[in-house]
């Protein structure tokens, strides 16, 4: 993996956080709709508002967080990869915290929520977006 200045890493950092935000205020809103007006099944409605930020989050990256001069036939699949991994790993520990350990589904996923963004900012800034791509 290429190494990355630190100011390049430490200048999108704040933009990566807007748009987690954002990605975040979208899909718990999802969430809750899909869960306590539509009456879709937790681990269903999490998974349909964890894509749909998928989408949401590739577009805001691309073009405002890191400014990718990447091509999408390159950058989007790596995208891709890295959100699939990123879904299994929502989805596993939503199924740890709400269906095997009992936890409220918006406090469990607050911690997934933690853990995938910490996972998709390493991997977008080392090897998805980096100009060098």
């Amino acid at each position: 993996m290429p190494k990355l200045p630190l100011p390049f890493a430490l200048g999108n950092l704040w933009r990566y956080v807007v748009v987690g935000i954002l990605g975040t205020l979208v899909y718990y809103l999802v969430l809750w709709i899909l869960v306590e007006i539509a009456g879709i099944q937790v681990l269903i409605a999490s998974s349909a508002a964890f894509i749909l930020v998928v989408f949401e989050n590739y577009g805001l990256h691309y073009f405002w967080t890191f400014s990718s001069s990447a091509h999408h036939t390159k950058a989007l699949p790596k995208f891709s990869m890295m959100s699939l991994a990123g879904f299994w790993l929502n989805l596993g520990i939503m199924y740890l915290g709400v269906e095997y350990l009992g936890f409220g589904y918006m406090w469990v996923q607050a911690v997934a929520i933690a853990l995938v963004v910490a996972w998709n900012f390493v991997i977008s800034i080392r090897w998805i977006f980096f100009r060098g791509n």
